[in-house]
């Protein structure tokens, strides 16, 4: 990932290539790796041999993808995916539209992103510690709510300035990838204590789980793109009157803020007076 985000930023800055190019890179790039990442994954991991003692196979796959969406303790952190999918892909897909347009630093995008992914390479680590001493759905509200509270300062950064927006991009990226980090534990927690009582559903939970997420995706960017190509829309008889640039910012803002909140909500309904589903015990395997 970050050799791959080093390569646009090299052709923005020292090749002067325009987006388009960068793109085509990406495409090609892809679609060589591809082949040779999924080999050595199939090469180099294991199937296990037998499945744990007294657990059985699925029966049918329908009939168990609907068990699994009905598990009491799955259905809030799928609704979590929902929110931490759909704000994500918002961001993302408006990221370069707002350096570009929303804050009129053309030529900076691909340079920008390699900042969010330094946020997240120094964060993550601190974030797991953390989260061995207050938990996982106190972490998740931690996240959520600095979320609420960051992003809107998009708002008040200077057109042109990139140093505003690296400081900018680097609170917005102190708490990123913990919701999905922490949301694939849970998942995992899910699957373990099905197991314990004979039943063997991980590839299947973890499957629910992704579409969950990819659904989330689709609908997050379509939402964010829809308000950021609004800026005329609204007659002028009303008068209100947004410049592209103004709703480039609201669409990289909106969903964010909105989803988070949405989380808050459900952390705090499903945690009052009991433990939140999820919020079980660090395993040895989530600390490595």
């Amino acid at each position: 990932m970050i050799a791959i985000l080093l390569l646009p930023a090299a052709f923005e800055s020292g090749l002067g290539m325009g987006q388009q190019g960068q793109v085509a890179v990406l495409g090609i790039l892809l679609i060589l790796l591809c082949p040779v990442c999924v080999s050595l994954v199939v090469r180099c991991i294991a199937e296990p041999a037998l499945p744990p003692a007294g657990v059985t196979d699925a029966g049918n796959p329908l009939r168990l993808f609907l068990d699994i969406v009905r598990m009491r303790a799955l259905q809030p952190i799928l609704l979590l995916y929902l929110f931490a999918g759909f704000a994500e892909a918002a961001t993302s897909a408006t990221f370069l539209f707002l350096i570009a347009d929303g804050l009129k630093l053309k030529g900076w995008g691909s340079t920008l992103l390699l900042v969010q992914t330094a946020a997240v390479l120094g964060t993550l680590p601190l974030w797991r510690r953390l989260c061995e001493r207050v938990g996982r759905v106190p972490m998740l509200m931690l996240a959520s709510g600095w979320q609420v509270v960051i992003a809107p300062l998009v708002f008040l950064l200077p057109s042109g300035d990139v140093i505003a927006a690296i400081g900018f991009l680097l609170l917005r990226g102190v708490f990123s990838g913990v919701d999905f980090m922490l949301l694939r534990a849970m998942v995992a927690d899910v699957v373990r204590n099905a197991a314990t009582d004979g039943r063997r559903q991980g590839a299947s939970s973890y499957a629910v789980s992704n579409v969950t997420l990819k659904l989330a995706v689709g609908a997050g960017a379509w939402f964010a793109l829809s308000i950021a190509g609004a800026a005329g829309a609204v007659p002028p008889s009303t008068g209100i009157a947004f410049t592209q640039a103004t709703m480039i910012r609201i669409a990289y803002v909106l969903p964010a803020v909105l989803m988070n909140l949405f989380a808050l909500t459900l952390l705090f309904a499903t945690s009052a007076g009991r433990k939140a589903p999820g919020d079980y015990q660090v395993t040895p395997a989530f600390t490595r």
